[in-house]
């Protein structure tokens, strides 16, 4: 019973309050003495609202509520034409961070070959030098430590971008695909409301 509802996707609302349906994409008010000023787009708050809360993940179901001042505008017709855009630029948005995670990725295992090989030559050779019978007992140690500990370094970067650095490039791609996939509303705010 436990298994099933856990495969069943969370509601998350988000309600977006625009002056202007063109602040989905880009913020019009750059001026901050403008009452209704905005440093961001709809589209930019919605996925920083998801990732905080950690909704990003593939199982989150998003209805978006935004809601403009009172206007004459067909409500359906405007609907459908911010559907539209909305699937348009989060199939652009997908599209890029896909090669960037991909690009990312091929870059990242890479690095990780080569510090792979960094780090064994750097063992051979202070197994090579441990063996040397040519090199008093220090020289030796101080030697055989050294190669081990610059393989060590070799490999800390790769390491780090392997494990941690494409998370970031796949909450994006998933936020975005959660995004592309919601449900949203268009809402009309009763005259003489400020939004």
């Amino acid at each position: 019973m436990l298994l099933g509802r856990e495969n069943q996707p969370r509601q998350h609302t988000f309600t977006l309050h625009l002056n202007d349906i063109h602040e989905l994409f880009a913020p019009i008010q750059h001026d901050p003495f403008h009452p209704h000023y905005r440093m961001n787009s709809g589209l930019d708050e919605i996925a920083s609202d998801l990732k905080s809360a950690r909704s990003s993940g593939r199982n989150v179901k998003l209805h978006i509520v935004i809601v403009l001042p009172p206007s004459d505008v067909n409500k359906a017709e405007l609907q459908q034409a911010a559907q539209v855009a909305i699937a348009r630029y989060c199939e652009v948005r997908i599209q890029r961070q896909r090669l960037e995670y991909e690009t990312r990725r091929h870059n990242v295992l890479h690095s990780l070959q080569i510090g792979l090989g960094i780090l064994a030559a750097s063992l051979g050779l202070a197994t090579v030098v441990t063996n040397s019978p040519h090199l008093s007992d220090g020289v030796r140690n101080l030697l055989s430590n050294a190669l081990s500990i610059f393989g060590s370094v070799a490999l800390w970067s790769p390491t780090d971008a392997f494990l941690f650095g494409l998370r970031p490039l796949a909450i994006e791609l998933r936020t975005y695909e959660v995004i592309c996939a919601s449900t949203f509303e268009i809402q009309f705010a009763p005259p003489n409301h400020s939004i």
